[in-house]
């Protein structure tokens, strides 16, 4: 898994965690 991989699947879990934007 390469460091795009990587950042796509924190991304969705950050979603799916409701807390994207508010960390974003």
């Amino acid at each position: 898994m390469n460091e795009n991989e990587k950042l796509a699947q924190d991304v969705k879990a950050w979603r799916a965690k409701g807390g994207f934007t508010a960390e974003a």
